[in-house]
């Protein structure tokens, strides 16, 4: 059984009721108290769905745990983008014992964060844990950050050729016990000083369980209530205001194309309208603000306390969706997040506006694309200008088929749409290799 100690439980706000939901917290607090002395961190800090806790992530995919005194690993919910630049003191308050088991490699150090929000700060978020009291080499020698950053090294995969590598060289039957996967990660954790980096796709399970545990899951349109008679070619909703944003609307609206598609342009930012000036040096900020927001059927406030809701008159209603994704212009980065998940529940073909390689990383996770409906080279383009125009092109031709080509082309590939539904439904099962990095103790 995993043995964990969370340092920072969070409370949680839910979509339903708007109340304070400190039911886990309190659950966590009582479970840890008494548990390690001088340890206990309480954060006032909320996040808005509570299966962004580690706990829940844990319980779905089955992993025992236990709250310890001799934890395995010490966790950190990392709130937002510059959450531990606030909290750099946060590990004084472990105890001795702690202290020196994380000094001795016998207790590693976990920042949970698979999340898309550390773009929000300049500084990194790497560079942020190191500058953490106590999380130096010398006071921490196993330190894991679970990122929702795809473009990261996968240090199990890494490690996996090791031991296969290491198993050519050794006959278990004559030298003993076959190489461990959870030795080799350990010693690869404990002998670098870098922080490892585990890459983590949450938002399909995120989703998937967020929709179970607040009953919206009657919104998923499934095959018996599909709309065959659409009167949109496309839809496109947006939430923040962004600049790959404002570039997607720029390619709908210079195309002439608003009216074949449902288009949101809330500017949502806590609960109000919030327009980005600093965004689009390129664009006058007075001049945009006659142009956005658009409403479609959510106002802001309405986004920031139900944000995972998808209109199932509305995805209904269009026969693919332009996905415009979180932090596209990251060029270094891939974050790939509910967004992209959306569409597939609701069994449409997408286009994305996303980082460099999010198709193919989504192939790599065995989920569909569309290729035979569109040019997907618009995947491999370096820059988020290019990868929007090149969007624009297909949106423009797929626009151009009439309503019966469409449909045709819809059945053509509804075998990978309600296959690509399933897999975000069984997301709860697919294999991590967190999982393998948890074993290591």
């Amino acid at each position: 059984m995993l043995k964990v100690h969370i340092l920072n439980p969070f409370a949680c706000w839910t979509d339903k009721d708007d109340l304070w939901n400190h039911s886990e917290l309190e659950s966590l607090i009582n479970n840890h108290a008494n548990s390690i002395e001088g340890s206990r961190y309480q954060d006032g800090r909320k996040l808005k769905h509570p299966n962004y806790s580690i706990t829940q992530w844990f319980d779905s995919k089955n992993i025992e745990y236990s709250i310890s005194n001799d934890p395995d690993w010490i966790v950190i919910h990392v709130m937002s983008g510059g959450y531990l630049l606030h909290n750099q003191n946060m590990l004084d308050l472990l105890s001795d014992n702690i202290k020196k088991k994380l000094r001795t490699g016998r207790t590693g150090l976990l920042f949970w964060y698979p999340y898309e929000t550390e773009n929000y700060r300049e500084e990194n978020i790497r560079s942020q844990i190191s500058g953490i009291n106590g999380a130096g080499h010398n006071d921490c020698l196993i330190k894991v950050l679970v990122t929702g950053n795809l473009n990261n090294e996968d240090i199990v995969a890494d490690t996996q050729k090791q031991v296969s590598l290491a198993l050519r060289k050794v006959n278990p039957r004559m030298h003993g016990e076959t190489p461990s996967l959870s030795k080799f990660v350990w010693n690869n954790m404990v002998n670098s000083p870098n922080i490892t980096v585990v890459p983590l796709l949450f938002f399909d399970w995120q989703l998937i369980t967020h929709l179970k545990q607040v009953g919206d899951t009657g919104d998923i349109i499934d095959e018996d209530f599909y709309n065959w008679n659409k009167s949109k070619s496309f839809m496109c909703l947006n939430g923040k205001d962004k600049h790959h944003r404002r570039l997607m609307l720029r390619q709908i609206r210079g195309r002439k194309l608003e009216s074949q598609g449902h288009i949101s342009y809330v500017c949502s930012g806590f609960g109000r309208v919030k327009i980005e000036g600093n965004v689009d040096n390129t664009l006058n900020v007075n001049e945009w603000l006659n142009e956005v927001p658009i409403f479609l059927d959510q106002k802001p406030h309405e986004t920031k306390s139900n944000d995972r809701w998808m209109n199932p008159e509305i995805y209904n209603d269009a026969w693919i969706n332009v996905v415009t994704e979180a932090f596209p212009f990251i060029e270094q980065d891939l974050f790939i997040t509910e967004k992209t998940f959306k569409p597939m529940l609701q069994l449409q073909p997408f286009l994305i506006q996303g980082n460099r390689y999010t198709l193919k990383k989504l192939r790599e996770f065995g989920f569909k694309t569309f290729p035979t409906l569109f040019d997907e080279s618009y995947d491999e383009l370096l820059t988020v200008e290019e990868r929007t125009e090149a969007i624009g092109n297909e949106l423009s031709k797929w626009v151009l088929l009439s309503s019966s080509v469409k449909k045709e082309m819809i059945k053509s590939v509804w075998d990978d749409l309600l296959y690509n539904q399933q897999m975000v439904f069984k997301s709860e099962f697919r294999k991590s290799e967190l999982m393998d990095v948890l074993k290591i103790f």
